[in-house]
């Protein structure tokens, strides 16, 4: 049976798929640093906003149309001198 991974073993791992082989080789002597783990949540972040920023960019999406919004709800008639509401009959003198 396998043991489950240590906070270590995951630190490691995620500095592996980074790509950090210098920081690999030097594992032993780095491995409980106190600013490893936030270097490697900073260079994680990074990336991850560039690639969005690199896919946004090759997908050609400009930026989002402005779509006029309707003057009432749909299904609604505007009222004018033709249809407008009937007024009660006044007596003019």
């Amino acid at each position: 049976m396998t043991q489950p991974k240590t906070d270590l073993d995951a630190l490691r791992d995620r500095i592996q798929r980074l790509g950090f082989f210098g920081l690999l080789s030097s594992w032993n002597d780095i491995a409980l640093e106190p600013w490893l783990a936030k270097l490697v949540a900073l260079e994680e972040r990074e990336r991850k906003r560039r690639s969005l920023e690199r896919r946004l960019r090759s997908a050609r999406i400009g930026p989002a149309a402005a779509w006029p919004l309707p003057s009432r709800p749909p299904g609604t008639r505007r009222l004018d001198a033709s249809n407008s509401v009937p007024r009660p009959f006044s007596t003019a003198s």
